[in-house]
């Protein structure tokens, strides 16, 4: 019985200290599991219709293991949207599943309202290198301006915990686009740039920091890409400017009273003044030529010759007469000409005020354009794509 409770310890001792040597591999086999991307190669194709067409192929080192899966998030910022996502691995492309079934040769798309995952998984494997594609396409990457597009793209993404020891992005352009380097510029990285008629490719063979992302900036002319201004932009207008600034547009309170009534009112209220004042002047007018006829009447009465055998004026009286017609007609023609030179006047002056060229030049100037498309209440610089990825 002794013997038997002595072998039972033995046993029992044997099976804890076998564990406990299986959990030190397992813990030194999870501490020394580790990765690095030994090269990222990006390849952007613009399309005429302002899409960009984007293929990522990434490199990645194991050292230790096993890894099974690895993963990829796309930020929205900047752009409308990402689609027809595809993941292949040499010849074999993967199957986009609608759950996530950890199954070799399958991948996983979870999106939200901020970013877009993508996860693949492949058979276990562990000290090896294996080089995976990613291609979707963009929707709304490019920015539209008034006399430019502009293309920003953070082709190797920053938010990785390993390095990139060699990086390489390779942008198409449309056909019949002839890029210049002083329209190119990397606003985050450094590398080596190369232009050959539509195509820009940036290498660098130092290696890429932690943290650090390679993005590609762009400006086309506005006639090469055939697009409107992508969703996220709104009334932004960053191509135009140094920086991107956005316009400052008024806005309006929906639920505010329309002032379309009070204009109507005061319009209508401006022409019935105008029409008073108008039958006032002629009335006025009318009245002093009748009381001037009267005047003019009551003096040829007094003054007339009688018709049968009244007495005959003097020549004394006669010259008097034609005195007293003279400046009768005088004063008629300067009261004439004083109201047809104050009716010159007032047209000349209306006129004047109605079609001058300051009231034109005040109505549609570049300048209060200018004041509406320079003003900058908040500024949307950066560039879209970027985002994180890592392997399990």
């Amino acid at each position: 019985m002794r013997a038997c409770r002595c072998t039972l310890c033995l046993v029992i001792v044997a099976l804890l200290i076998l564990g406990f040597r299986n959990g030190q591999a397992e813990a030194a086999s999870r501490q020394s599991k580790s990765f690095v991307y030994d090269r990222i190669a990006v390849e952007l194709h613009l399309q005429p219709d302002g899409t960009l067409d984007v293929t990522e192929r990434m490199t990645l080192r194991y050292l230790g293991g096993p890894f099974s899966s690895a993963s990829r998030s796309i930020p929205l910022q900047r752009l409308d949207a990402i689609e027809a996502i595809g993941v292949t691995k040499g010849a074999t492309a993967y199957s986009e599943v609608t759950n996530d079934e950890h199954k070799p040769a399958t991948f996983h798309v979870a999106r939200d309202s901020q970013n877009v995952a993508i996860t693949w998984f492949y058979p276990p494997t562990s000290d090896s290198e294996q080089t995976f594609v990613l291609r979707y396409r963009v929707r709304g990457g490019v920015r539209v301006g008034h006399e430019e597009d502009e293309l920003w793209w953070v082709a190797i993404f920053p938010d990785r915990s390993v390095p990139v020891n060699h990086s390489e992005v390779v942008l198409t352009l449309p056909s019949l686009a002839r890029p210049k380097a002083s329209d190119v510029s990397l606003p985050t990285g450094s590398g080596e740039l190369a232009i050959e008629q539509n195509r820009i490719t940036i290498t660098r063979d130092q290696p890429l920091l932690p943290n650090n992302g390679l993005d590609v900036k762009i400006r086309l002319p506005g006639d090469l890409i055939h697009s409107s201004a992508p969703h996220w932009q709104g009334a932004t207008n960053p191509v135009d400017a140094t920086d991107p600034t956005p316009i400052n547009i008024e806005q309006t309170d929906p639920n505010a009273p329309s002032s379309l009534p009070g204009i109507v009112l005061i319009v209508g209220l401006a022409t019935v003044a105008g029409a008073v004042f108008v039958f006032l002047w002629s009335r006025q007018k009318r009245q002093q030529r009748l009381a001037k006829q009267r005047r003019i009447m009551e003096y040829n009465a007094r003054h007339a010759p009688p018709l049968f055998g009244g007495p005959q004026r003097s020549g004394k009286h006669k010259r008097k007469h034609k005195r007293d017609r003279g400046s009768s007609f005088a004063g008629s023609t300067a009261q004439s000409d004083s109201g047809s030179s104050w009716s010159s006047s007032s047209s000349d002056s209306s006129w004047s005020s109605s079609s001058s060229d300051s009231s034109w030049s005040s109505s549609s100037s570049d300048s209060s354009w200018s004041s509406s498309s320079s003003d900058s209440s908040s500024s949307d610089s950066g560039g879209s794509g970027g985002g994180s990825g890592t392997a399990d």
